[in-house]
């Protein structure tokens, strides 16, 4: 994986976050639910229940296991720079996970249905040049009639 100052930075933060970050995220667990309404809504509408979703910057992947558990049909996958994040996700079932920077994603071209990608994860991109270089990932790995 690619790294600088700033990306080793937020991966160290992370993964002192990882062991008390499902309890911390508790307390918005009302406003969390409403954005997997809205997410599962839109994949729904847009008929795309099944073949492969990435959630980017997935942390302990809550957010993946709620898409999964509500549209079983669909393949998740997970991303996320904090390898200490990840393995609390992978206790919670998820087994397409990889640790990676969202600016080089280890994916085939046109490998998903939908992305998702939430919370101030493009934040942590400290640099316009940054946030263009993931976002033109999501564009390659997501299939062209992809949400």
């Amino acid at each position: 994986m690619q790294s600088n100052g700033v990306t080793s930075i937020v991966r160290e933060h992370f993964d002192s976050l990882a062991t008390q970050y499902d309890a911390k995220s508790s307390v918005r667990a009302k406003y969390l639910s409403a954005i997997n309404m809205l997410i599962l809504r839109k994949i729904r509408e847009e008929n795309k229940i099944s073949g492969k979703v990435l959630d980017v910057g997935c942390g302990t992947g809550t957010r993946a296991k709620a898409i999964f558990s509500a549209l079983p049909m669909i393949e998740i996958y997970g991303s996320d720079i904090s390898p200490k994040m990840l393995m609390i996700a992978k206790t919670k079932g998820l087994a397409g996970l990889v640790n990676s920077d969202m600016q080089f994603l280890p994916f085939q071209d046109e490998s998903f249905e939908s992305i998702t990608c939430l919370f101030n994860v493009i934040g942590y991109l400290s640099t316009p040049i940054q946030r263009i270089r993931a976002f033109r990932e999501f564009h390659r790995v997501l299939k062209s009639s992809g949400l």
